[in-house]
């Protein structure tokens, strides 16, 4: 399988590189990648990933991925004193359909915002959920719960979601 590797922005604190990928099991389904900001668009992304700048070395440390059909990895940002760590969480961002053979999403667009790490992910069905990315590297507890916003966590960092969870979590009568 062969993989081309896109260099969509950098700076200081932080890189998103988006990947192609020759054959994609959810083919001919792609993401496309779009900076409203600067209007800049990248079509037939099968997956994205985000770095981010560690404090404590001149290097970055990926911390976030996410897949066309909805795999989102997440990371903690690297410890002190390594320069790799393996992915834990994994989830699929999205609904899923109960009856497929493997869960999974079809997302079409993310609209980035690589410098705030804000997201806004469309899926195929039209259904859309706004995200972002929190990376905690100079905290030790994060706090990651909040009445107005649902957020997927993993120690160092969450990720936000205000529609993610409608289906799963019914709003509160008010």
């Amino acid at each position: 399988m062969k993989q081309i590797l896109i260099r969509l922005y950098s700076s200081g604190r932080v890189v998103l590189e988006g990947i192609r990928v020759d054959f994609w099991w959810h083919s001919p389904e792609s993401m496309e990648l779009v900076r409203p900001s600067t209007g800049d668009t990248w079509n037939n992304i099968a997956y994205f990933r985000i770095y981010v700048s560690l404090p404590w070395s001149d290097g970055y440390s990926q911390v976030f991925v996410l897949y066309q059909d909805g795999n989102m990895r997440l990371l903690n940002p690297t410890p002190h004193g390594l320069d790799w760590a393996p992915f834990g969480t994994s989830v699929i961002f999205g609904q899923t359909d109960v009856d497929d053979f493997r869960p999974a999403v079809s997302i079409t667009k993310v609209e980035i915002e690589p410098e705030e790490l804000t997201m806004k992910i469309i899926y195929s069905d039209g259904s859309s959920t706004d995200a972002n990315l929190v990376p905690y590297v100079f905290s030790l507890k994060p706090t990651c719960m909040s009445s107005t916003k649902v957020k997927i966590w993993c120690e160092s960092f969450c990720v936000r979601s205000t529609k993610i969870m409608e289906k799963i979590v019914p709003a509160s009568p008010k």
